[in-house]
């Protein structure tokens, strides 16, 4: 069994977009389907994945371990196995290898464009809400296969348009009829409002204070409702749509940059983790299989505080926050 806190430590060193991804919302939220359809906790799970991003478990050790760590039979621990690669490991396997910049990936530009098509006509409002870096990935893939093939543009453009997640509460106007809060919908009613031509920031403002339609929004939505429509734009008449010919500052997603510094401090929080936990004192490498039966029960008190406090360096419902509970845990059953 893999020490988990080696494990972490080389999880911290991995690229930003392979740690955001592997803990992000996503991820999280279909291994709490996984242990739910199972009748498990997450945190066996949560470290197996850790495991497997860090090369410290392969894909066919991944039913021995958890037959290991949840106690049960190897039957069950198939089932289970089979359960949370289908849910978790395969989507983060393919969604890694359309974010990686690497031209040698598996993924192919046929295949790419077949994601974007289903983020955009189905997942558009759970992308918008990743961190910037995960959408400036996004972006670059965008513009990769834009440099190949510039009508996709408008393919991108149709899914927006056949886009049913819904934007806002209320209603909005489409075709002399009275329609859900749709993506789809709201472009609808402002390309009727507006027409089909280029707009500017000038014309996007005087849409959402004055149509009939967006004027009864609250401020939120109308912010979402600009996003949308941003989209449209940067999709629609790419690349007359971007700010300049340089490729500075270009997105298709948009989101805010952090200042220079704060990317920086950011990036730079991400690069410092491993050697913060080196350095801490109160770190403790250790492994559920490598605690000895005849361990003292002064010894596994003061592991089980180590492990405490080296849990408290992590956000909560963080993947790596939940494996070291799975330890607390099994620690604590032991004392």
């Amino acid at each position: 069994m893999p020490y988990i806190q080696d494990s972490l430590n080389k999880f911290s060193e991995l690229e930003p977009e392979v740690i955001l991804t592997v803990d992000g919302d996503e991820a999280v939220k279909n291994i709490e389907a996984v242990a739910q359809r199972n009748n498990i906790e997450t945190g066996p799970l949560s470290m197996a994945l850790i495991f497997l991003a860090t090369d410290d478990l392969s894909m066919d050790k991944i039913a021995p371990y958890l037959e290991e760590r949840l106690e049960t039979s190897s039957a069950t621990a198939q089932k289970i196995t089979a359960d949370f690669i289908d849910s978790v490991v395969n989507p983060l396997k393919k969604r890694l290898d359309f974010l990686n910049f690497n031209p040698g990936k598996t993924m192919t530009v046929e295949e790419e464009k077949n994601y974007l098509s289903e983020m955009f006509m189905k997942n558009l409002l759970s992308e918008l809400k990743n961190h910037p870096i995960i959408l400036d990935a996004i972006n670059h893939q965008i513009f990769y296969i834009l440099d190949k093939d510039l009508k996709f543009s408008g393919e991108l453009v149709k899914m927006l348009l056949a886009n049913e997640e819904i934007l806002t509460s209320g209603t909005v106007l489409a075709g002399g009829k009275s329609l859900s809060g749709a993506i789809g919908n709201w472009l609808k009613n402002f390309i009727e409002v507006n027409g089909s031509s280029i707009f500017d920031s000038v014309a996007l403002s005087r849409y959402l204070i004055g149509s009939k339609s967006a004027v009864k929004l609250s401020q939120p939505e109308k912010e979402k409702v600009k996003e949308i429509l941003t989209i449209y734009r940067n999709l629609k008449f790419f690349p007359e749509s971007m700010p300049d010919d340089t490729g500075e500052g270009w997105q298709i997603l948009p989101f805010e940059i952090p200042a220079e510094e704060k990317l920086a401090q950011a990036k730079e929080k991400i690069e410092s983790l491993p050697k913060q936990v080196a350095e801490s004192k109160q770190a403790v490498v250790f492994s559920a299989r490598h605690l000895a039966e005849e361990k003292e029960e002064e010894e596994r008190k003061e592991k089980l505080e180590q492990l405490n406090k080296i849990m408290e360096k992590y956000p909560p419902n963080s993947l790596q926050r939940k494996a070291v509970e799975e330890e607390i845990k099994k620690t604590s059953r032991k004392l």
